[in-house]
Formats: structure tokens, C-alpha cells, sequence
């Protein structure tokens, strides 16, 4: 599951990444509705700088990555989270809280720029992370939290989910960092995190990134449906959202991750099938080359010329040797060396005689081809030259008399520079010895570099043979390459083919690096990316057409109500509440039911802050749409038996029976913090001054209305948008 896991971190970083461009395109939604809350604006530009910022490390996944493009990333992502932490400072101090001052920027950009001076990259994101992106995280859940508190009902619950997501998401990205120098960097990071879990840190962040998203945009929705209004409009709305919105994502998700899966492994099959024909084509050539070396050093062995010298002839027989040298280099290809040794391993004649590293008089009895064949069998041997310091190819032969005895041993010393062209056409090719030493490679700096740990009896034979010259014992990779498997080379992660020659373990080895497959992915997340842009957009489009529909049907409602009871003569033309009339006979009734049950009664007159500028500033046909708006938010949030009244111009009373002046004062308040949270069209959010009073023994409708309209005047003396309750001392004249 791990290793699975471990393929997916393209399709995990493009999930990841849409969700925080989702996150940041919803608080632009809710800010619309919430424009004097929390700090959206803030929030919704670290969704999408964060998102983007995921999205670029997908690409340097897919496609390389490069210092510049990684300081890229780094910069995109310090940025994001200095808005995240800005956003969770500026909503503590507009929550009533205490945060400390811009000034802190300073200290702490300074302190990523040291940590990359001195570690590079990689420290400076774990510093950037350190420093920014868990009091980012955890500052943005504590807003959210102290939020909740002003919040009921659902509302409530999706902030403090909010909260617990964006706390959470903290811990995650700002406390598990890249590996770095330093504690604890060194010891809670991605790898460390991954070897104890099997799973990538980043698909943990991305599903809270997920969480964060969803519940943003349900908490969003609730704001939203409050503005409905009406109950069951607002929950067919929410409904439909949700039946609709989260399972078609979801699923186009879901079959994006299928397709780029799909396409991932046809081109994985086909680099597999790539690396396997490479080493097919490699190990052909070579067995061409030695086996053109095995028959020559037979044939040089065979050659009646050459067994004079090997039983003491004179200066004609090793002319007559070294002619035979000649020839059978020229059968060989003409590149390499032909030499004949005599039993104690000391070369009598050799093609090279005339040159300056000729073999002429040497002795090679210690070399394993030598010690092979004077037992009696033919051998072979790959090494590096001890006197031309060339590699090559050793073929050797037996030399025997007519007796059958052995008298010598005839070698061809093959070139391999044809093989090692056609490594250069292959990209991380290697002919490797059986202890995985490096004999021949596609990269010159490979060369007798050893790709796997050795035991210290192993280093001592090779150093002793000095078959590879002076070895570097640094292996390259943990274990032995094993054909088919996947290794990480070079810090990349590469495909690994291996094809064994024949020669006792000697093997090419091929390492593809996947961007063929990365490649194709990346197509594959392309698409799913331009559907779930076409697919969010009709979402959101189709939605708001549902919510134009619900407000209109809700406008054709209140029309047939009001028709159906015959309210026309009894209501106010444009607001549709009841007019001054009305409200007097209904005033009159609740007094005597009061005063005659002692039941209470309470009365609420309130009025629209700075309404003429309004008017002046929108004109008439905005104030009306005020008027008419606020009537609904205030008709949606009473009771049946509460009567609402347009008192006049923008002054309005609410007559509400059976409550007292606690109560009505509640009541008021609730109201208050629904209108001014309300955004109206062109005219954006208005404020109510509110005044409260209570039915008196004795009271008159004059001196109660009169209550209430000090009450609201004390209200709109002291700042307005704020509601006043007013009630005479006992034994005071109302």
C-alpha cells in the first residue's frame, strides 16, 4: 500500500491543490454575504496561492525540477502562508481579541532567509513552515473557534468544524517539514513521517485541505440560506447543493485518478518493454564481440606456428609466433592485443611488441584467465589492463603439443568501445560485475563505481586482484538491482532492468526515470482539471438559477397570501406588512387582552440608519428594495402572532403579544444582528436602531408608542445599530 501510495503523489498534489483553489473561491462567496466579519478577502487569497502553489510542486514531480523553480515554489509558498497567518491576525483582533502587529513579519521572513543561507532550500522551507504555516494554521482554527461562539445551530457547527480542520491542517504542514540539518527537522519530517505511517504526509494535507474546503463552503451555504428567509426554500436550496454538488465532484474526481492511472501504466508498460529491448540489443552485441575473441584465441591456440616458441625454438620460431599474433589481433578486429604466455605466465610473443606498453617479457600468472586455461580450460575475463591501464575482454586458450601436454596459453584481449557506444545511446546503462562494480557505462563518471554495498572480504579480493584498478566503495544504492524493480537513483526514482550475459554473473543493468509516465499523468490530470472548472462552474450556475427561482416563487407567495386574505385594505403597498391602521385595532385588542388576562405584551419600534443617504445616494427604487427586503428578513424571524407594522417612512413596529420586555429586547437583538449582517443589492448592508418597552398598568396607546419611540431615539443617540430598552420606575408616570 505504501509503495502504491507512493506512485500517486502527481494525482494527491492536483486534488490537493483544487481544494484550497475551491477553499479560496468560496470565501469570496461568503464574503459577499458576510462582509463585515471575518477577514475573507485574506482567506481566499491563501487558498488560491496555496493551491497553486501545490500545483507547481506537481509539476516539478512530472516534468524536473530546477534551483530556480524550487526557490519558485518556496517564495509562492511563504507568501500563501503569510496571508493565512495575516488572516488569523486580523480575525482575533476583529473578534475582540489581542495579536501582535505587522512588525512580526520582519523577524520571521528574516529568520527563513538565515535558515536558507545556511542549509539551503530545503531548511528554508522547513524555517518557512516553522515560522509561518503552523501559527498560520493554528492562529485561523482559533478565529474560527472564538467565531463559533457568536453562532447557533448549524452555523455554528461548520465554523467549529472549520476551525478544527484549519488547526489541524497546522500541525500537518507546518510541524512535519521537509527533512533539513537541524531538530527537529531531522527527525519528524516527510520520510520519517511516511516510514512510520506508509503514508505520504501530502495525502494527509490534501484530505484535510478537502475537510477545510467542505466545510468553508457549508458554512458558506448557511450564510447564504439565511438570507433566504424562508426555512423550507432554504433547505430545498441546501439540499440540492448537496445531493448534487459534492457527489459530482467526487466522482468526476474518481474517474480523473482512473484515467490518469490508466494512461500512467500504458506508459509504464511500454518503458518496461523499452528497457527490456535495450538490454536484449546490449547483450547481443557483446555476445557478437566475445564470442569473435573466444574463436580467435582457440584458433591462435590450434596454430601449429606458435608451439615452437613454447618448446624452446629459436629467434624463427618467434617470428614466426608473433606473425600469428599479428594475424589472429587482425582476425579479432584489429583494436586489441594478441599475446602468447609460456607456463610460468611470462609472454613470449605478443601483437604490440613494438610499442611502448608492449607485454614483451611480462609475466601475467597471477591474472585468473591465465591460471584457467594453463589447468586446461578455456576462459574468459573482463579487468582492466595492468600495463595499457585499458579494459577489456580477456578470451584464453590452452596451448598443447602433440603429446596433449599443456605447453602455454594463447589470449585475445578484446576492446569493448563498440559496447560502450551503444551504452551512450542508453540513458543510465551499465555492463556491471557480479559484485556490482561498474566495468562500462553510458555515464563516464559511473565508471568502477560500485551500486550496491559490499562485504569487506569482497573489497579485499577485488583490491587485490586489482581486476578494476583503485575501487571507490561508495555504493550508489542500498541493495542489489534486481530486474523489474523500482530504485531511487541520484535522488529520482527509476525503473530498473537487468539481463545477465552469461559470463558468471556479469549483467547490463538500464534505469529509466518515469517521465514518460509522469508525463502521460500529467495529461491525464490536465483533463480532469478543465472538467472540474466546466463541471464547477455549471454547478455553481445552475444553482444560482435555483436560488432566483426560490426568491421569486417566495415573492409570488407572499402575493397569494395576502390576496387569499384579503390583507389589501389592511397592509402597506409596498412592503406588504401590515399598515397604521391595522396596527391600531390590533394595539388596541392586545391592550385590553393585557390588561384583562395579565398576560404581557411588549412593543418594538425600530428604524433605518441614515436611510436619506440611502435614497439620495442609490435612489428611491433601492430604498424601496431596503424596505422590502428588511420586511422579509423581520417577517421571516417572528411569530405567527406577532404583528409587524410599516409605522411610517422607515420607521417600523412589531406588536408582540404574550412577551415581556426581556423578551422583546431578545427578540430585537436577534433582528439587529440579521440585518446588518444582510447584503442588500446595490446598496450593500444597512443598520437598525431598536427601541424596547413593556405594556404598563394604565398605559395609553399614545404613551406606550411614545415609550417606544424614546427608546428607539436614546438608541439612535447612543451610535445607533443597537437596540434600547425603556421602561418607567415604579411609581413613575408612563
Amino acid at each position: 500500500m505504501a509503495e502504491f501510495l507512493g506512485t500517486q503523489l502527481d494525482y494527491i498534489f492536483f486534488f490537493y491543490g483544487l481544494a484550497f483553489i475551491l477553499l479560496g473561491a468560496v470565501c469570496f462567496t461568503i464574503k459577499n454575504h458576510d462582509p463585515a466579519g471575518l477577514p475573507w478577502t485574506l482567506l481566499a487569497a491563501f487558498g488560491i496561492a496555496h493551491g497553486v502553489n501545490e500545483w507547481l510542486d506537481l509539476l516539478a514531480l512530472s516534468i524536473g525540477d530546477a534551483p530556480a523553480f524550487a526557490l519558485l515554489r518556496l517564495a509562492v509558498m511563504a507568501a500563501s502562508y503569510v496571508l493565512l497567518l495575516e488572516f488569523a491576525r486580523l480575525g482575533v483582533i476583529r473578534l475582540g481579541g489581542k495579536a501582535p502587529g505587522r512588525w512580526i513579519y520582519g523577524p520571521l521572513v528574516l529568520s527563513i532567509a538565515l535558515g536558507g543561507v545556511i542549509g539551503g532550500l530545503n531548511s528554508a522551507n522547513a524555517v518557512a513552515r516553522y515560522a509561518l504555516g503552523l501559527p498560520g494554521g493554528m492562529g485561523a482554527g482559533l478565529a474560527f473557534a472564538v467565531l463559533s461562539r457568536r453562532l447557533a445551530g448549524s452555523e455554528r457547527r461548520w465554523a467549529v468544524s472549520v476551525g478544527a480542520a484549519l488547526a489541524l491542517y497546522g500541525i500537518a504542514a507546518g510541524a512535519i517539514v521537509p527533512p533539513a540539518p537541524f531538530w527537529p527537522a531531522a527527525v519528524l519530517n516527510h520520510d520519517a513521517f511516511f516510514r512510520a505511517t506508509g503514508i505520504p504526509i501530502q495525502l494527509l494535507r490534501g484530505l484535510l485541505a478537502c475537510w477545510m474546503a467542505f466545510s468553508l463552503w457549508a458554512f458558506g451555504q448557511q450564510k447564504i440560506l439565511l438570507a433566504m428567509v424562508s426555512s423550507v426554500y432554504a433547505g430545498k436550496l441546501y439540499n440540492r447543493s448537496v445531493l448534487t454538488f459534492v457527489p459530482v465532484l467526487v466522482g468526476l474526481l474518481g474517474l480523473g485518478w482512473g484515467l490518469a492511472e490508466y494512461l500512467g501504466r500504458t506508459a509504464q508498460q511500454q518503458m518496461q518493454h523499452d528497457a527490456m529491448d535495450s538490454l536484449s540489443l546490449l547483450a547481443s552485441r557483446l555476445r557478437i564481440e566475445t564470442t569473435t575473441a573466444d574463436d580467435v584465441a582457440r584458433s591462435m591456440a590450434e596454430s601449429p606456428w606458435v608451439l615452437p616458441v613454447l618448446t624452446g625454438g629459436g629467434e624463427h620460431a618467434r617470428d614466426e609466433a608473433n606473425m600469428v599474433a599479428d594475424l589472429s589481433n587482425g582476425a579479432a578486429g584489429g583494436d586489441g592485443i594478441a599475446y602468447l604466455m609460456d607456463g610460468s605466465g611470462t609472454v613470449l610473443a605478443s601483437s604490440n611488441r613494438w610499442k611502448s606498453d608492449s607485454l614483451m617479457g611480462k609475466n601475467y600468472s597471477f591474472r585468473p584467465y591465465f591460471q584457467q586455461a594453463i589447468a586446461g580450460g578455456a576462459a574468459y575475463y573482463y579487468a582492466l589492463g595492468v600495463t595499457t591501464g585499458e579494459r577489456g575482454y580477456y578470451a584464453s586458450h590452452p596451448v598443447r603439443d602433440k603429446a596433449g601436454r599443456i605447453a602455454g596459453v594463447a589470449v585475445i584481449k578484446k576492446p569493448l568501445d563498440p559496447i560502450e557506444a551503444d551504452l551512450g545511446r542508453v540513458e543510465h546503462s551499465f555492463l556491471i560485475a557480479p559484485q556490482g562494480v561498474v566495468f562500462l557505462a553510458s555515464d563516464s563518471d559511473m565508471l568502477f563505481k560500485t551500486l550496491w554495498p559490499l562485504p569487506a572480504e569482497t573489497q579485499l579480493t577485488l583490491t587485490r586482484s586489482r581486476q578494476f584498478g583503485d575501487l571507490r566503495y561508495a555504493p550508489l544504492l542500498e541493495q542489489e538491482i534486481v530486474d523489474g524493480s523500482w530504485i531511487v537513483f541520484k535522488g529520482e526514482r527509476h525503473y530498473a532492468g537487468r539481463h545477465y550475459t552469461g559470463h558468471d554473473g556479469w549483467s547490463f543493468v538500464v534505469l529509466k526515470t518515469p517521465r514518460a509516465v509522469a508525463a502521460r499523468r500529467l495529461f491525464g490530470i490536465t483533463i480532469t482539471l478543465l472538467f472540474a472548472v466546466l463541471t464547477v462552474i455549471y454547478l455553481m450556475g445552475m444553482e444560482r438559477l435555483l436560488h432566483d427561482k426560490i426568491a421569486l416563487e417566495q415573492q409570488l407567495e407572499l402575493k397569494e397570501r395576502a390576496r387569499k386574505l384579503d390583507l389589501q385594505a389592511t397592509t402597506d403597498p409596498l412592503t406588504g406588512v401590515f399598515n397604521r391602521l391595522k396596527f391600531n385595532q390590533e394595539l388596541a385588542a392586545e391592550m385590553d387582552r393585557s390588561a384583562r388576562y395579565k398576560t404581557p405584551l411588549a412593543l418594538v419600534m425600530y428604524d433605518i440608519d441614515h436611510f436619506k443617504a440611502v435614497n439620495d445616494t442609490h435612489g428611491h427604487h433601492a430604498g424601496d428594495q431596503v424596505l422590502t427586503g428588511m420586511c422579509r428578513i423581520v417577517a421571516g424571524h417572528i411569530r405567527q402572532t406577532d404583528v409587524l407594522t410599516r409605522w411610517g417612512g422607515e420607521e417600523f413596529m412589531i406588536l408582540a403579544p404574550n412577551c415581556d420586555g426581556r423578551q422583546a429586547f431578545e427578540l430585537a437583538e436577534k433582528l439587529r444582528r440579521l440585518i446588518e449582517q444582510f447584503v442588500f443589492a446595490k446598496v450593500g448592508t444597512v443598520t437598525c436602531s431598536f427601541g424596547v418597552t413593556q405594556f404598563q398598568d394604565g398605559d395609553t396607546a399614545e404613551t406606550l408608542t411614545s415609550r417606544a419611540d424614546t427608546a428607539m431615539y436614546a438608541a439612535k443617540r447612543n451610535g445607533r445599530n443597537r437596540v434600547v430598552r425603556y421602561e418607567p420606575a415604579p411609581g413613575q408616570p408612563s
